[in-house]
């Protein structure tokens, strides 16, 4: 047998078995991820639920939170709960947007976003799915301080919700699109 086709034969098992391997942990880890996101929507308080309900129902706005300033210490997550209302007229897709406003320290000078700390961790963009007409749907998400936050500030996030208009993502409601969250790190 030819010695170069044992050599190209040896090469592609080679590929095939790294192939399934890289292919392997890919699973994995998106299987991790989605159980981390299962198991946030499970840990949403009862009491959070039950106040995001309350407030999407009474009908006074399409977007609420619960809960809007949760205090941490530094290297802690604190976790919000966000509903969205559909009052469009028929089913659509929303995101939700998360950004860094400002951070104030205690006296109130604000700090530079360099100086928030070194890495916090959260998910700036994600699609919550397809909400029907007047119906609502409960988002948790989760804010996570670097360990080096400095202490007495206080951080916050805007949060923009979107619609899909089949083309284009468009602010919701269009009346007042940022609501804010903020982080104090105790």
């Amino acid at each position: 047998m030819n010695k170069k086709a044992i050599e190209i034969s040896i090469n592609f098992i080679v590929m095939l078995i790294l192939t399934i391997i890289i292919f392997s942990f890919s699973i994995i880890i998106a299987k991790k991820i989605l159980y981390k996101t299962t198991e946030l929507h499970e840990g949403m308080s009862k009491q959070t639920e039950e106040r995001l309900q309350a407030l999407i129902t009474s009908g006074n706005e399409e977007v609420e939170i619960a809960f809007d300033t949760k205090e941490i210490k530094p290297g802690k997550t604190a976790d919000f709960g966000i509903a969205i209302l559909n009052t469009l007229g028929g089913k659509r897709n929303f995101s939700i947007n998360i950004t860094p406003d400002i951070a104030v320290k205690k006296d109130g000078t604000p700090l530079n976003i360099g100086n928030w700390g070194s890495f916090w961790r959260y998910i700036p963009f994600f699609e919550v799915g397809s909400i029907k007409n007047e119906d609502f749907i409960l988002v948790p998400t989760i804010i996570t301080s670097p360990s080096d936050a400095q202490r007495g500030a206080t951080n916050v996030f805007n949060v923009e919700v979107h619609w899909y208009n089949g083309t284009n993502w468009i602010d919701y409601p269009t009346h007042s699109p940022i609501n804010k969250l903020y982080v104090k790190i105790i």
